[in-house]
């Protein structure tokens, strides 16, 4: 379920999707999350296992730029949408409950989940997109959104540690950069399963510890994820028993849940219970590895909060 204006400072279940009241400027949607000027005429959401938004021409901010207007209607199906919290009764300025259009343009449109049909499919897309490069040789939409891990020290760029605030605004439109860490891409995936109704849940492990080759978001294979730190060998893979400071791991990590399922836009995973993605993630070959492991119950969930534009 997603949180709305009414319920949003009683109603936070763990992992939940919550908003931080304090970025809250005139003119800026609660519910809906959009900020808004002017008329936005006919935006319409309806059903619980399809939408409709149907579009007609009229004012729009430069936040709502690249939404296309110019069509008069878009049918998406197969995402479970809940009408609640959306109001799309009232277009005025000051109206707080219309859908953040560029947002679900995103989930939807951009990242290619229009046509699936079970949470576990759009969560499964979501991740492989926000995980996944652009390729400048096809006119795909749905290739990646073209991310890469920060090597050298694992900073975050939109988000922060404990579920945010989270830029989603900056982080869609990757306007300081394309460079991310696990936060970043933990807080996209929560937030945009949560805009199509899936109680995803924000999972932040500290400690992690060392890991075996996983797919590192804009890297690769990679068992040494700040191999440019200056420190450790310059290589993306080094042997499997190296410690520190040849050799790199995870001090903390953040991915999603649903259910007891793991999925990671970082280091690649979709749909893997979570002792078994601990399992196969975290190197535990050696005891002095192993010292350095998370275990099962190093693992704590958060609300993420969105820094609103």
């Amino acid at each position: 379920m997603i949180c709305n204006a009414n319920t949003i400072e009683s109603m936070k279940p763990p992992g939940g999707f919550t908003l931080d009241l304090n970025a809250v400027a005139p003119n800026v949607a609660i519910g809906g999350l959009e900020s808004k000027t002017g008329t936005d005429a006919n935006r319409v959401i309806t059903g619980a296992v399809s939408a409709e938004i149907e579009r007609t021409s009229g004012v729009t901010t430069a936040t709502e730029a690249s939404f296309d207007i110019s069509a008069t209607s878009t049918t998406i199906t197969g995402i479970a949408m809940s009408n609640s919290p959306w109001n799309t009764s009232d277009s005025a300025a000051d109206d707080k409950t219309q859908p953040w259009v560029t947002a679900l343009e995103f989930a939807i449109e951009t990242a290619g989940t229009k046509t699936l049909n079970t949470s576990t499919g759009v969560l499964t897309r979501l991740t492989e997109f926000l995980h996944g490069q652009d390729d400048p040789q096809t006119t795909d939409v749905t290739e990646g959104h073209g991310l890469s891990y920060e090597t050298t020290g694992g900073a975050a760029k939109y988000g922060r540690r404990y579920g945010g605030p989270f830029n989603l605004s900056g982080y869609m439109a990757k306007s300081d950069g394309n460079v991310v860490n696990c936060y970043d891409q933990a807080a996209a995936l929560t937030t945009f399963g949560r805009l199509l109704g899936i109680e995803v849940r924000y999972a932040y492990m500290n400690k992690f510890g060392y890991i075996n080759t996983v797919n590192l978001v804009g890297v690769g294979d990679c068992n040494n994820p700040f191999y440019e730190n200056g420190t450790a060998i310059n290589s993306k893979v080094v042997g499997n028993d190296l410690l520190w400071s040849s050799r790199t791991g995870f001090g903390n990590h953040a991915f999603v849940m649903l259910g007891d399922n793991v999925y990671d836009a970082c280091a690649l995973t979709v749909n893997k219970l979570y002792d078994d993605y601990l399992a196969d993630a975290i190197d535990t070959s050696t005891p002095d590895e192993s010292a350095a492991a998370g275990t099962l119950t190093n693992r704590a969930f958060y609300n993420v909060t969105i820094k609103l534009p």
